[in-house]
Order: C-alpha cells, then sequence, then structure tokens
C-alpha cells in the first residue's frame, strides 16, 4: 500500500470564474481562504482549506470546451450540518453532510465510471488502496464513492471546467509510480521535479481521470538530492503543487 503522508486527499477543479467560485466556497459553503499561486499567465490557484484536505480552484482565462471528468461530487463532512446539497458557479455539486453519512466521516469525492468492479481493482492493485463492504475506496481517511453509469467518461481530461483532479500525497513517490504504472495506471507525467518543494507525477484510473501523486518536502522531510537552492511555490502540474 502507498504510504500517505497525509490522512486525506485533494481534489482540484477548473473555472474561469475565480471570484465567483471565492464568494461560493467562502460564502456559501465557510471554507478558509488560504492563499494564492501564480500556476502560469494570468492563471491562478486558489486554495481553501478542508481540515487536512486542500481545496484547489484553478483559474484561467478561457478553458476550451470538454465533457465532464468522472469526479462529479465533493462531501464535506461537518459536525452538526444537516445534508445540504449546492451547486458551484461551474455547475459542480457539492454536499455537506454529518460525518457518517454515506460512510463519508471526513471528505469523499463521488464518481461516476464505467466499470466498478475495475476501479476496484485498479486502486488495490495499482495503488494498494481498501475497498470496504460498500464497494466505496478508502485513501486515509478519504472515501471515494463509485457509482456505475454507462454514461460515464471513457477517456476523461485534464482540460475543461469542473472537477478535473485528485492528489495523494505519499512518501517515496518513484516507487508508488513504478508500482501505479505497472499495475494497471496509464501513465500522464513522469516523475518529476519541483525544486525542493515536491516530487510528483500524474497517473489516469481506467476511464481516463487524473490522479496525481504528491511526495511533498513540507510533509515527508527533505527529497533526495535536496539542494539548498529555494524555490517558488507555484504549480508544477498545472494544477499546483498540493500542500499539507
Amino acid at each position: 500500500m502507498a504510504r500517505l503522508a497525509k490522512s486525506l486527499f485533494d481534489v482540484a477543479l477548473n473555472t474561469v470564474d475565480a471570484a465567483a467560485h471565492r464568494a461560493f466556497w467562502q460564502g456559501e459553503i465557510n471554507l478558509p481562504f488560504n492563499e494564492r499561486l501564480t500556476i502560469g499567465k494570468n492563471a491562478y490557484q486558489d486554495r481553501y482549506d478542508m481540515g487536512d484536505a486542500v481545496l484547489k480552484v484553478c483559474s484561467y482565462p478561457s478553458i476550451p470546451p470538454a465533457t465532464l471528468s468522472g469526479y462529479r461530487e465533493l462531501i464535506i463532512a461537518r459536525r452538526g450540518a444537516s445534508w445540504c446539497e449546492y451547486i458551484t458557479p461551474d455547475g459542480g455539486r457539492v454536499s455537506l453532510v454529518e460525518p457518517g453519512m454515506f460512510g463519508v466521516d471526513r471528505i469523499g469525492l463521488r464518481m461516476v465510471v464505467r466499470d466498478r468492479c475495475a476501479h476496484q481493482r485498479f486502486f488495490e492493485r495499482a495503488l494498494g488502496f481498501g475497498v470496504d463492504v460498500s464497494g466505496d475506496v478508502l485513501i486515509g481517511e478519504g472515501r471515494l464513492l463509485l457509482e456505475e453509469r454507462s454514461d460515464a467518461p471513457s477517456d476523461a481530461g485534464i482540460v475543461g471546467t469542473g472537477w478535473r483532479c485528485l492528489t495523494i500525497q505519499i512518501y517515496d513517490l518513484a516507487a508508488v509510480h513504478d508500482k501505479a504504472s505497472m499495475n494497471g495506471a496509464r501513465v500522464a507525467v513522469q516523475p518529476s521535479r519541483f525544486g525542493d518543494i515536491a516530487l510528483y507525477s500524474m497517473i489516469r484510473d481506467p476511464d481516463g481521470n487524473w490522479i496525481e501523486l504528491s511526495q511533498r518536502a513540507l510533509l515527508t522531510g527533505p527529497l533526495p538530492g535536496t539542494s539548498t537552492t529555494k524555490s517558488h511555490d507555484v504549480s508544477a502540474s498545472g494544477l499546483g503543487s498540493p500542500r499539507g
């Protein structure tokens, strides 16, 4: 099993309207704003705290039309919350729930998939994550809720608005990446280095959904071959380096 450096995964979405998202996430969902990173020319990543998880809102001047990814709904467990569903400025779904609802104690991400069993095998074999009796995938204290649907994407992309990627913080990125690639993961970005901040790679699941693997020095300690050169904390992958 991949050794986690953080108990929850991070989630990223793309938008052309960062201001509307800021009003939504701070005003409607009540998430604390953390910081803004520059991730390209006129492109930014606004980061919101979800406990040990990070919501990454990546804004661009324009985004080409694209089909939705398989990631469809962010579920946030909050003590004292009544089940309430929200729609993001780009039409994505968010639910606030009492801990334990849908099996989510902290963070959940609902996915539509073409073959539920294939996805369960992928997460078990490629990354070593368990599947509970409900059939959901457990990543630390986070949960992927798999819903089999015939209209799920067959080749989900990183481009497009809405939910696009999840980030898993791990130790020993090279070993985890190699195991994943030998057990069914499609490699989108080979293991790369972002200064002394993080090692990262990008893989894709059976339906093409993107998963960022990250070994971040802030969480794991100095990276192999770390120098004394300082780097700016900006995106290495277009979605932003994960942060604990």
